[in-house]
């Protein structure tokens, strides 16, 4: 709803509630905002990166795109990882070690994503590193879709970056309850019809994507070799050793990640 609609609305309600001296929660859309705003986030704060172009550039003529500064925003994964491994409302729906599962005439059968093989493998490797011996493992997976929001925003683009663990059941996670969870807000690079097929602007737009991505998760670097004490739903305290898992996302963001042009195969 727009902030126009909801003044409106507003001056409604201020209208109702004078025959009684009373006063709306809200004065204004601001005034709604800004206590969205102030809404705790399970002191887990958004923060920013400024991102800008820094290759050469031409003389004459230089492209909006090599001046602009781009701002990602996004929240520390481990602390996003942390709450999702504490959430109780979790326990009995939680695994805490790869499994794999056959039933009576030796098919290998799959449910959930720790009864997968790559899982499997992964914490064979674990068992590799002396100081991770024992450690549970936690995929981290990622997702994205950029879409645009027309309603009362004025075609603006959005760029969620989504998380989720492995280690959660399939049911919870599609049904969201906090084990998908928005981990930041990716940019896309602009620029007028003459330059938006160089091929420095597009290999700069896959490389803005890359990085953006890559300092979002640096926080979780130092645990996929080192284990990281958490809280596990069923209130068990383990040492958790981190890895990244699948990327979900449709074609156009396939080829961006695998940087290839469209058309071409992503894998």
């Amino acid at each position: 709803m727009s902030g126009g609609h909801i003044n409106e609305l507003l001056d409604i309600w201020t209208a109702t509630l004078v025959a009684d001296g009373a006063e709306p929660p809200f004065k204004s859309c601001k005034d709604l905002y800004s206590k969205i705003d102030s809404t705790p986030n399970l002191n887990c704060p958004w923060e920013i990166i400024q991102m800008r172009y820094d290759g050469t550039k031409p003389e004459h003529d230089v492209p909006s795109w090599m001046t602009t500064e781009y701002t990602v925003w996004y929240r520390n994964p481990c602390m996003l990882v942390e709450n999702i491994l504490s959430n109780r409302g979790f326990n009995h729906e939680f695994d805490c070690a790869p499994f794999q599962e056959y039933d009576m005439d030796g098919n290998h059968r799959f449910q959930n994503f720790m009864s997968g093989n790559w899982c499997w493998f992964q914490a064979e490797k674990i068992a590799e590193i002396p100081n991770a011996r024992g450690s549970m493992f936690v995929p981290i997976i990622l997702g994205s879709d950029k879409t645009t929001v027309s309603v009362g925003t004025g075609d603006n683009g959005y760029w969620p970056l989504y998380l989720s663990i492995g280690n959660i059941h399939n049911n919870v996670r599609r049904a969201h309850r906090d084990g998908l969870v928005l981990v930041g807000f990716l940019t896309e690079p602009e620029t007028d019809k003459k330059h938006s097929d160089d091929v420095k602007f597009r290999k700069f737009c896959r490389q803005l994507y890359h990085d953006s991505i890559a300092k979002i998760l640096e926080p979780l670097k130092a645990g996929m070799t080192e284990p990281e004490v958490v809280l596990c739903p069923d209130g068990h305290y383990r040492r958790a050793i981190y890895g990244l898992g699948p990327y979900i996302a449709d074609y156009p963001e396939q080829a961006l990640l695998a940087c290839v042009v469209q058309g071409w195969c992503a894998k």
